[in-house]
């Protein structure tokens, strides 16, 4: 998975001696002074009495305390947040105070599961660009992805009903995601079709299950035709507004 890679690309070069990033870790929280523009913590909270309005970039890993994001009022000029291996977080309270925030990145560790109670705190960072969560959502609701303007690059799991899913592609038709269009082939090679070795196709939406573009051509058919009009349907919504209820005259 492409966004993955990067993920820990970046962690690996936070490795490497950058003289503008910090590094706490194993429970030690030194705090950075001000000629740091970067704060790279692991296993190790952020200090919520203090304020650092010079750490720009905050890559926090392991921090299995984590609960939520009330803390974020201690970087009010952070523009990248990357929350890695925290996997009792469950809600987003708080991330509403990163006003100046364009990436946002929280994925679990291999072994955990994020689930979220809903995602409506993150439709007030309206400079957002980047958004990547790998978990999902009790409420099933993409609406506060919908009401971002600004976003270029997005993942998010394919937890989501397909409704859910062609109603976030027709608020953002010019991104490019992994659950696309309905339907998303494997390359991987245990994901092959039994009957006839084909790779498998990964239908868009949650609780649907792998198909063989050969053996399953009439599901995936009839998938991509109500995901379709699906999408439609939205679209007309955004230009036209939502049809008017339909009025019943009592006999």
């Amino acid at each position: 998975m492409e966004i993955a890679s990067r993920i820990f690309q970046t962690f690996d070069a936070l490795k490497s001696a950058d003289p503008t990033v910090f590094h706490s870790g194993k429970g030690r929280l030194d705090a950075p002074g001000p000629t740091y523009s970067g704060w790279y913590l692991q296993r190790a909270l952020p200090d919520s009495i203090k304020t650092y309005p010079q750490i720009k970039r905050l890559f926090l890993r392991n921090c299995t305390q984590l609960r939520s994001f009330t803390w974020v009022e201690s970087f009010p000029n952070v523009e990248q947040l990357w929350v890695c291996g925290s996997g009792k977080i469950t809600d987003l309270d708080g991330i509403q105070a990163a006003r100046r925030l364009t990436s946002f990145t929280l994925w679990p560790s291999f072994t955990a599961t994020i689930t979220l109670s809903i995602l409506s705190a993150v439709s007030s960072l309206e400079n957002l660009e980047e958004y990547a969560f790998a978990g999902r959502t009790r409420d099933g609701s993409l609406e506060a992805l919908n009401l971002l303007h600004n976003l270029k690059t997005v993942f998010f799991s394919n937890a989501y009903s397909w409704q859910e899913i062609a109603r976030f592609e027709a608020h953002h038709p010019e991104l490019n995601f992994s659950w696309k269009g309905g339907v998303t082939p494997t390359r991987s090679s245990s994901l092959k079709c039994e009957n006839c070795g084909t790779p498998q196709s990964v239908l868009t939406g949650k609780g649907l299950k792998l198909a063989c573009p050969s053996c399953d051509a009439g599901y995936i058919e009839k998938h991509l035709k109500r995901y379709a009009q699906q999408l439609s349907n939205e679209r007309s919504k955004r230009r036209f507004g939502p049809e008017p209820a339909m009025r019943t005259e009592r006999l």
